[in-house]
Order: C-alpha cells, then sequence, then structure tokens
C-alpha cells in the first residue's frame, strides 16, 4: 500500500510538472511575441523566465535582491498616485525575521490616532490558502493560488482625498513594516517580484462600501501576473500613466477589489475583462488567453488578528494554530517564521 502511495505521488508530480512545462512554454511565446521584430535578447529573455514561479531553472535566491532604481519622486501634488519617495524606495533594507507572537513589535499596528477608519486598524491576515475558519466555511467562494505573502498593515499609509474618491495611500510591498512574507523560498519569490517592479497600492473607497485596490508599478520593469511587460508595448495597451515612469496596472485586465464582511474583507480578484477588445493585437490576444486560463476571479478572506487597540482577535488564534502546523511540517522555520525588509538605521 505504501508502494502504491509513492507511485501514485509519483504520478500527481509528473502531471504537475508536465502543467509548469506547459504554461513555462507558453510564457516563452508570449515573450517572442512582445519582443520588438519578435526576437528578445539574452538579458530580456533572462528577466522574464527569471519572474516566472514555475520556471525550473529558477535558482533560489537567498536574500532580497536590490537593483532597480527609481526615478525623480513624486511632488506633493502627487499623493494620490501612490508614490513613495525616491528617497524611502532607494533605501539600504535587511530582512528582519519575526515569529506570530512578536507581530506587534514587527510590523505597524495602526489605532485610532493613525487617523484610519477602524476598518484599515491593526494588523491582517491575508488567507491566500483558505486555512482559516472562514476559508473552510462552504459557503465562502475560497478560490485562489496563494503566494508567500502573509500579513499586512495600512501603517505607512495616509488618507487622501481626491476629486473622485478618499483613497489610503501609499502601500509599499517591498520596503517597511507594512507587508510580512513567510520567510522560505514562496516568500523570497513574492517579495523579489513586488521589489523589483516596486510595486505600490492605493486603496480608494467607493460609495457602495467596497474598495478598489489600484497597483502601481515602474514602468521600466512592469509586470502584469507572472509577464513582465516591454516597455515599449505598454504605449500600444494604453496603460494609464501615474507620471514620473510609473503606470497603474489596468483594471481591465486585474480588477482587485475589497469587499466588506462581518468577518472582514472578501478580496476578490477578476482578471481580465471578457468585454475588452484585443483589436487583432496578437501579444495582446495571447496575454489575455494566457491570464483568463490563470483564474478567471479569485477569492480570499482579509482577516484581523490584532485591532487597533493592540488586541488580540480569534483569527489571531486560528492563525496560530496555522503556523504550528507549518513550523511541524517544516514549512518555515521554527524560529523566524516570517520576514520584513525594513530599513537599515
Amino acid at each position: 500500500q505504501q508502494q502504491q502511495q509513492q507511485q501514485q505521488q509519483q504520478q500527481q508530480q509528473q502531471k504537475e510538472e508536465e502543467h509548469y512545462q506547459h504554461e513555462f512554454g507558453l510564457l516563452q511565446q508570449l515573450s517572442e511575441m512582445l519582443s520588438h521584430g519578435g526576437g528578445m535578447s539574452e538579458t530580456e529573455r533572462a528577466a522574464v523566465e527569471d519572474r516566472w514561479p514555475f520556471n525550473p531553472r529558477k535558482p533560489q535566491p537567498e536574500e532580497p535582491v536590490r537593483d532597480t532604481q527609481l526615478p525623480d519622486a513624486p511632488g506633493a501634488d502627487d499623493e494620490l498616485w501612490g508614490g513613495p519617495s525616491v528617497a524611502y524606495s532607494n533605501e539600504g533594507y535587511t530582512k528582519e525575521t519575526f515569529n506570530l507572537e512578536d507581530v506587534t513589535k514587527a510590523m505597524t499596528c495602526p489605532g485610532n490616532e493613525s487617523g484610519l477608519p477602524e476598518d484599515f486598524q491593526g494588523i491582517w491576515w491575508m488567507d491566500q490558502f483558505g486555512a482559516s475558519s472562514v476559508g473552510k466555511d462552504p459557503d465562502y467562494p475560497y478560490a485562489m493560488v496563494g503566494l508567500g505573502e502573509t500579513l499586512m498593515s495600512f501603517g505607512g499609509a495616509k488618507m487622501v482625498k481626491g476629486n473622485d474618491a478618499t483613497c489610503i495611500t501609499p502601500v509599499t510591498l517591498y520596503h517597511g513594516r507594512e507587508w510580512a512574507f513567510y520567510n522560505n523560498g514562496a516568500g523570497m519569490d513574492a517579495f523579489n517580484a513586488h521589489d523589483s517592479s516596486k510595486n505600490t497600492l492605493t486603496f480608494c473607497l467607493n460609495n457602495d462600501g467596497t474598495v478598489q485596490i489600484r497597483a502601481k508599478e515602474l514602468r521600466s520593469n512592469f509586470f502584469v501576473g507572472p509577464i513582465k511587460i516591454p516597455s515599449h508595448l505598454l504605449d500600444s495597451l494604453k496603460f494609464e500613466d501615474a507620471g514620473h515612469d510609473y503606470l497603474w496596472q489596468p483594471s481591465w485586465l486585474m480588477d482587485m477589489k475589497m469587499v466588506k464582511q462581518p468577518w472582514g474583507w472578501d478580496r476578490v480578484t477578476t482578471v481580465v475583462d471578457k468585454g475588452v477588445h484585443t483589436s487583432g493585437n496578437p501579444a495582446l490576444t495571447m496575454l489575455v488567453s494566457l491570464l483568463s486560463g490563470l483564474m478567471p476571479e479569485s477569492h480570499y478572506p482579509l482577516l484581523q488578528i490584532i485591532d487597533g487597540q493592540g488586541q488580540k482577535t480569534k483569527y489571531y488564534h486560528e492563525l496560530e494554530a496555522v503556523m504550528a502546523d507549518q513550523v511541524k511540517n517544516k514549512k518555515v522555520p521554527a524560529d523566524g517564521q516570517y520576514f520584513v525588509p525594513v530599513p537599515v538605521a
């Protein structure tokens, strides 16, 4: 029976490897079509292949890598566009590890003094693997390909009022004490992806109670999902200019929202608006096709584990049990389960 189980596991692993190789082949085809003149340099190919999470030849970095310099800092009138200062974004940093019991020491935990609404205070668990009681509830439409990012807060952001909406910005995913990652290979992959594009989020409050999430990335290192889009093609795709050589990720390709629920927030991502027209552009056609095949709509619970008064919630204790299991199965270290990339003192 044990031998039969091993054979089944080997067969499953082989199927997964074949699936990933197929997806990787599609990415290579897309990269060729996106490149000017149908070809691409070895440097461009390496950059694209390294970003693809299932590349079997991809080496696992031991430490975060900082190799992208930012353009001039946005001015005071550009706050709504979600940009942190160039000085902050280019600061040196160190990888600081911590365990769940030290989360309020390692991460910012905004309370009433922050000026943020109560539903944005404290520290939050991005339950991308559906491990919570909410994620396991058969009535909740959990569907998500989980990444190595796991905890977040809005502590580094502030309320900015624009003409059309009030937004909480900026939330940087690559630097600071607002975005934490698992201290393992998956966490490093997620961090390096955010760091290379200087991924910065803006959360805008809609009149219907939902929150629209806008992502801004560098034109020179712009990704949609796992795919790097060459800068010369971005103009033809008409991605919205965010100023200072940044672009907004278009909502017709990846629409990210938060929908309020009694237990927290439902994080909903819709990939590719079915009404979008590719206008005969073969590269865009393949991009839309590839992204559509990954997961048209995803849901995962965003759960508050520490409230605005610094108190643990029921979901903290659920996460505590999950992390104990992760340590037991050697998915994360017993000492240093998470990490945040923090500025060097």
